[in-house]
């Protein structure tokens, strides 16, 4: 039986949030559904979540609550490939990301999950509302001013996202550049540790 990408992801999300500390995990009940008795069965009510989240009014609600920092926050986590919060920290270079990015999680709009080639923490969006979410976020968000690039099917050695990325990075972070127009060495470190070594 062949699984839909989108269930297989839904499930993932599904299997992180019961992952999560009971502690944590009833503050999110509580956000949610309100006062549950204990004990409950975690799989049971990640389900419940899950319906209250499939719902196109309750997407909406959650959706209006999105701030311009959260919109590029979750732009970020996108476009970044396995992206964590040390890479999003590098990105944003500021310190105020770890608090956004916490409150995000708690509304069950970014989540994390192990990776499995090491032990790093990544984050995700939430597939229940990622469709919703697409219409909001992306590189346009970080770089308003990016210069269009137009597309040529014969040539795909970089992307579109990944030079907004690029020119959002350096927009932010100054002066990036020695005078002979290479990247200083903390920027290119910086850049490597967020795109990989590769593409830098």
């Amino acid at each position: 039986m062949v699984v839909d990408e989108k269930v297989k992801n839904i499930m993932e999300w599904q299997e992180a949030l019961a992952s999560y500390s009971d502690d944590y995990f009833f503050e999110i009940v509580r956000i949610y559904l309100g006062a549950v008795r204990t004990p409950f069965n975690k799989q049971n009510v990640v389900k419940l979540i899950s319906n209250v989240l499939r719902k196109d009014e309750n997407k909406k609600i959650l959706l209006s609550y999105l701030t311009e920092d959260d919109v590029k926050i979750i732009s970020a986590v996108k476009i970044i490939p396995g992206c964590t919060a040390k890479k999003l920290y590098q990105f944003f270079n500021s310190e105020s990301v770890y608090e956004k990015l916490a409150n995000l999680e708690d509304r069950l709009i970014i989540y994390h999950v192990k990776s499995r080639q090491d032990d790093s923490i990544l984050l995700k969006i939430n597939p229940m509302i990622r469709d919703e979410i697409n219409m909001y976020a992306g590189p346009g968000v970080l770089f308003k001013n990016a210069v269009h690039v137009q597309k040529d099917e014969s040539v795909s050695l970089i992307s579109q996202e990944f030079i907004a990325a690029l020119l959002s990075y350096v927009s932010d972070h100054g002066d990036c550049f020695k005078n002979d127009g290479s990247l200083k060495k903390k920027s290119h470190g910086e850049l490597s540790g967020i795109f990989g070594e590769n593409r830098i």
